[in-house]
């Protein structure tokens, strides 16, 4: 394996061991919009989150043409107020433990643009590979104590 740089958190690198794998066959985290609207130059836009393989963590980055306007989680709102990139359009997240009938996202953009977003879904474990065999680590070894742990990443972006 080689060293190369690695995203471990939403815009956060550092070096980690990587090489060549097959291509493995695992369920991407899911969007799907439940309702999508304008008013005037706002865009109210409904979206659910989901996790169909039970990841541990979501991190979820939204990029629009204009600033959102709010945010809203399962029915709570997020205070924006302090938050400077919202008025830019964009708005980064993590959502731990995905409860199984996912999470739902409501925005409000002033824009009717399109909106990118990336979902980056980590579970613990690695996932069993063809040709490829992963030893268990020694007793007398632990993972380090900081990110990234042994885990699996599966990132899918949206245009919606």
């Amino acid at each position: 394996p080689s060293q190369e740089p690695y995203e471990f958190s939403a815009g956060f690198e550092r070096d980690a061991f990587a090489s060549s794998a097959p291509v493995a066959d695992i369920a991407v985290p899911q969007a799907q919009v439940l309702s999508d609207s304008q008013n005037g130059t706002s865009r109210f836009v409904e979206i659910r989150l989901d996790s169909p393989r039970g990841g541990a963590i979501l991190d979820v980055k939204i990029k629009g043409a204009g600033a959102i306007q709010s945010a809203e989680i399962d029915g709570r709102a997020m205070d924006l107020s302090d938050y400077p990139l919202a008025s830019k359009g964009e708005l980064q997240f993590t959502y731990v433990a995905i409860p199984d009938e996912g999470v739902r996202l409501v925005l409000e953009i002033e824009s009717p643009a399109l909106l990118s977003l990336t979902l980056r879904e980590t579970s613990f474990g690695l996932p069993a590979l063809p040709g490829i065999e992963v030893t268990e680590r020694p007793a007398d070894m632990m993972p380090a104590p900081a990110l990234p742990l042994d885990a699996t990443t599966v990132i899918k972006r949206y245009e919606i």
